[in-house]
């Protein structure tokens, strides 16, 4: 499985549809499912991913890579691809999603928590090779970009997935971080 994991509004989505597109994996986004509560969705999130093949695309926020790690480890991860933006860059693209109709909002506390919750699954990763495991591949992708360059962020998506696609090693991309500012 390759996992894309960022906070709301960082370009998982994105990624994920590039990605989706080049590889003609199937990908899963929890915002795909729904549920009267966060644990029903999630919940039924969580039995879609069951049934998924390994090859899949999973995005996803970091506090559900947290929780379900173990999981994902039975299923065999691939890579670990995190899509990051400052909080600022975050609630803009929220809140031009809710303008245009394309999507709710989240509050801002949630966004502080799920920024804080990122910083947890980098340390978990240093755990799993502090403990002679060995981690999967991660590529950081800095994403603060604001929509006037969409158009470079999404030609770099393309790129990306054109190399995973073809079996790329994930630290050829121009070392192992990119950035959009």
């Amino acid at each position: 499985m390759i996992l894309i994991i960022g906070i709301s509004g960082s370009g998982k989505t994105e990624l994920s549809k590039a990605l989706q597109k080049e590889t003609r994996r199937p990908a899963y986004s929890s915002d795909n499912y729904t549920g009267t509560t966060i644990a029903k969705k999630s919940e039924a999130f969580y039995n879609a991913l069951r049934d998924a093949p390994e090859n899949s695309i999973v995005e996803m926020v970091p506090g559900t890579f947290l929780k379900w790690y173990p999981f994902f480890l039975t299923k065999g991860i691939e890579s670990v691809i995190f899509v990051e933006c400052t909080h600022a860059t975050a609630r803009r693209r929220i809140f031009a999603r809710m303008d245009s109709g394309k999507g709710t909002g989240i509050p801002e506390s949630a966004t502080e928590f799920q920024l804080k919750t990122l910083e947890k699954c980098y340390s978990f990763l240093n755990f799993i090779e502090f403990t002679g495991n060995t981690p999967p591949p991660v590529l950081h992708i800095y994403n603060n970009s604001d929509y006037e360059k969409a158009k470079d962020k999404t030609n770099f998506f393309r790129l990306l997935a054109k190399q995973i696609a073809t079996g790329g090693n994930l630290d050829t991309i121009q070392g192992d971080k990119e950035s959009f500012e």
